[in-house]
C-alpha cells in the first residue's frame, strides 16, 4: 500500500511554472512515466503551449524537482548563448537602416529557435522572419539556395541547401546557428551579413552553385509557395508561429489574414550568375 502511495505521489502533475519565452504560467510537465514500483527512475516531458517541441529528461530525483531543474537549466543555457550574440547585434543595428525593427524581430526569432532547440528550421524561420519584417513595413526578400562553408576538418567546401532573408542586400539568418542533427556547425547567427560570434562579415558564401545542386528539401521548397509549404508542416505552421512571435513585438496578427496575404509568396532562388 505504501509503495502504491509513493508511486502515485511521484506521478502527480507538478505545479505550473512560468515559461521563459512567452511569460505565460503554462509551462508544465505533461507526462511522467515511473519505471518500477520501488524506483524513482523516470522519463519526464515538458512543453509550454507556445512552444513547438518538448524537453525530455531522465533521472532519479523526484519527478517535480528533477523536471523543473532540467528545464530551467536548459533554458538558462540557451538564453545565455542568445544574449552573447544579441549584444553585438545591438551595436550593428545602430549603424544600419531600420536597425531597431530588424533587431527586435530577429532577436525574438533567434530566441524562439534556441529556447525550443528547433534544429534545421531555416525554411520555417526564414518565412516567419520575412512575414514579420514585411508586416513591420520593411521590404525583405525571402531567399533559398546553396550555401558554402569552409570547415577546418574538410579539404573541400561544405555545401548545403538553405533559406534566409535579405534586406537591402544584407543577410539576416538566425537559423544558421542551429543546424539539423548530424550537420556541422558552420556559423553563429548572421545579422546584417555579420557573423555575431566573430563580429566580422560572414565567411559563408550564399547563393552559390555546387556540382550536385540543391538538396532534396530545398529543391522541394523552392517550388512551393508559402501556402503549400505551410500545408506540409507536421505541427504548428508558419502562420500560427508568426502570430505568436508577432505578439511578442506588438504586432497583432491573425493566422487567416497573413495566410491570405503571404500564401502566394515564393522564395527567390539565389544562384551564381
Amino acid at each position: 500500500m505504501k509503495q502504491d502511495e509513493n508511486t502515485k505521489k511521484n506521478q502527480a502533475a507538478p505545479e505550473s511554472i512560468t515559461c521563459e519565452y512567452c511569460g505565460a504560467e503554462n509551462f508544465r510537465v505533461l507526462t511522467i512515466k515511473n519505471h518500477g514500483i520501488t524506483s524513482l527512475d523516470g522519463m519526464f516531458s515538458a512543453l509550454c503551449t507556445c512552444a513547438r517541441t518538448t524537453w525530455t529528461v531522465t533521472g532519479t530525483r523526484t519527478a517535480r524537482d528533477f523536471a523543473m531543474s532540467a528545464i530551467h537549466s536548459k533554458l538558462e543555457e540557451s538564453q545565455a548563448i542568445v544574449d552573447s550574440w544579441l549584444a553585438p547585434a545591438l551595436q550593428i543595428s545602430k549603424r544600419i537602416k531600420d536597425g531597431s525593427e530588424l533587431l527586435s524581430i530577429f532577436s525574438e526569432i533567434l530566441s524562439f529557435i534556441w529556447l525550443n532547440s528547433w534544429r534545421g528550421a531555416c525554411h520555417d524561420t526564414s518565412a516567419i522572419l520575412y512575414i514579420l519584417l514585411t508586416e513591420h513595413g520593411l521590404s525583405p526578400n525571402l531567399c533559398i539556395g546553396e550555401v558554402a562553408a569552409d570547415l577546418p576538418e574538410r579539404a573541400e567546401k561544405h555545401f548545403f541547401g538553405h533559406s534566409w532573408v535579405e534586406v537591402s542586400d544584407s543577410i539576416f539568418d538566425p537559423a544558421i546557428s542551429m543546424p539539423q542533427l548530424g550537420a556541422p556547425d558552420v556559423s553563429a547567427p548572421i545579422f546584417g551579413s555579420i557573423d555575431l560570434f566573430s563580429g566580422k562579415k560572414t565567411s559563408l558564401q550564399y547563393g552559390v552553385t555546387s556540382s550536385h545542386g540543391l538538396d532534396q528539401p530545398a529543391l522541394i521548397n523552392c517550388k512551393k509557395n508559402l501556402h503549400e509549404f505551410a500545408l506540409a508542416q507536421p505541427r504548428d505552421d508558419i502562420w500560427s508561429l508568426s502570430v505568436a512571435i508577432g505578439k511578442r513585438i506588438g504586432l497583432p496578427l491573425k493566422s487567416s489574414d497573413i495566410a491570405t496575404r503571404y500564401g502566394s509568396v515564393y522564395r527567390t532562388l539565389r544562384t551564381e550568375a
